[in-house]
């Protein structure tokens, strides 16, 4: 696979498909729209702050997209096949979205169900992990407009960060902390 233009060609869609084609062998789809429309929501995703995402993963057509078996939308999106793209503090080779519930449900919201992988040379990492997003949760784009939320998901298994402000990592990963204290042993 090449490197992406930036300027949405055929060669970096296809370059988002074999991408597509490597990760999703064992996954199964009910609809596969490659570089069509259908597999998103339709127009713009928003922030958690309200305001638009000015970037439509429908209308994409250098992104691969599908819908698996449970009704996520997938968009993957090739940038370098030297894995050199810096985003953050993070070379990436390229980046999978995530809408947990398809193009017909939920608010087509960052952080409550639109969320980002980042693809390195040897692993996936959820975007908003200390090494992508430095270490600082406060800092970071979750709290405040719901990009680089995938992280503290899948860590904290909550989405706490949508209900109290005062949570950071390694220290207070929930608005209320739970008591087994007091369970019987």
């Amino acid at each position: 696979m090449g490197d992406v233009s930036n300027y949405g060609t055929s060669e970096d869609y296809e370059n988002s498909k074999g991408l597509a084609e490597v990760l999703t062998k064992r996954l199964q789809t009910v609809r596969v729209c490659g570089d069509k429309k259908g597999c998103f929501t339709k127009g713009y995703y928003k922030f958690t702050n309200g305001s638009q995402w000015n970037d439509s993963l429908d209308n994409g057509k250098h992104r691969y997209k599908l819908i698996t078996i449970d009704g996520m939308s997938m968009a993957f999106h090739w940038y370098s096949r030297d894995c050199n793209r810096l985003d953050k503090n993070l070379e990436i080779c390229g980046i999978v979205f995530v809408d947990i519930d398809g193009p017909r449900g939920g608010t087509a919201t960052w952080g409550k169900d639109l969320y980002r992988f980042m693809l390195t040379k040897d692993r996936i990492i959820p975007d908003g992990d200390p090494r992508h997003a430095g270490d600082s949760f406060n800092k970071s784009e979750c709290p405040k407009q719901g990009t680089q939320c995938a992280a503290w998901v899948i860590y904290n298994e909550n989405r706490d960060y949508l209900k109290c402000k005062d949570l950071e990592w390694d220290k207070k990963s929930r608005c209320k902390e739970e008591k087994f204290n007091n369970l019987p042993k």
